[in-house]
């Protein structure tokens, strides 16, 4: 099914970027990574467009991690600059988003492989949103979000958080800073596909931490995922405090047939309390025990 997913968008994708007039861009896609790269970065800099990154953007951008996982995490935008005269932003684009369909395919993880992505981009201990992804996966696992460093470093590959998870983001156009993301009907649509429904629906929890999704979960739900708000069962909503009281993170869990969400009113980039992320988990495979 995943296989059929990925051929399926990335023939999507080619076609995106002819019909905007992207030709070049889209016949690099079958070629070695390598030499791919080389050409990718040669384009970008002769290519007339100010907001060439921008505008090949990839709205069929699947993910990474582990498609047979039971977690699926949703972010909010693959968060880096869209700076073409950055060779950092160019090759995280090309790596993260533009490319990794070809890789998924035939992963070559000498470059890049999004099946394990965190060899290959740089960890924080406490902010980076793989860093929180790491936690989450050691709450539902371990029951102890603090053991997330078996997760995050020096471990096999296949004990990485990346094996317990797959990840992606809601939005298809990548932005350093939230507001500044958006996405469009060619990512809406994919959402709604059947093959990305079904892939959805192979999940037993899913995790959006994304403000504006939170806000308005009852409708993007729908919108997005095709879910009708009349089969939302068992809705929690949740709080974490900071220091002085204020709300620090507001979250929402309930469960839809046979998954269990959490919609979080935060970014999955910040430093969430471990007693948050504790207490949601078990509450979270509470609701999914007696589905």
């Amino acid at each position: 099914m995943f296989n059929s997913l990925l051929n399926n968008n990335l023939i999507k994708y080619k076609d995106y970027l002819i019909n905007k007039g992207k030709k070049e861009f889209a016949t690099i896609l079958d070629q070695n990574q390598v030499i791919a790269y080389a050409k990718f970065q040669r384009m970008i800099m002769i290519d007339p467009d100010s907001n060439i990154l921008n505008n090949i953007s990839n709205p069929f951008f699947l993910g990474m991690g582990n498609p047979k996982s039971k977690i699926l995490i949703f972010g909010q935008e693959l968060a880096f600059d869209l700076d073409r005269d950055d060779p950092k932003s160019v090759e995280l684009f090309f790596q993260e988003q533009f490319f990794h369909h070809s890789l998924l395919l035939k992963p070559q993880p000498a470059f890049f492989d999004p099946y394990y992505p965190n060899d290959y981009r740089k960890i924080k201990k406490h902010s980076h949103t793989w860093g929180i992804h790491s936690k989450w996966v050691a709450a539902f696992n371990e029951d102890d979000p603090k053991l997330y460093k078996k997760y995050l470093w020096n471990s096999p590959r296949v004990q990485k958080f990346e094996g317990h998870c797959f990840f992606t983001e809601l939005y298809d156009t990548p932005s350093k800073n939230h507001q500044y993301s958006h996405t469009t009907s060619h990512r809406t649509n994919l959402f709604q596909s059947p093959e990305f429904k079904k892939f959805i629906r192979s999940f037993d929890y899913i995790l959006i931490g994304c403000t504006s999704f939170y806000n308005l979960h009852k409708t993007l739900l729908k919108g997005f995922f095709g879910y009708d708000t009349k089969q939302i069962n068992n809705v929690t909503e949740h709080n974490c405090y900071k220091k002085d009281g204020s709300p620090y993170i507001k979250g929402a869990m309930f469960n839809i047939e046979k998954q269990t969400f959490g919609i979080f009113n935060n970014q999955f980039s910040g430093a969430w309390k471990y007693e948050y992320i504790q207490e949601v988990a078990k509450q979270m495979k509470a609701i999914h025990h007696i589905l």
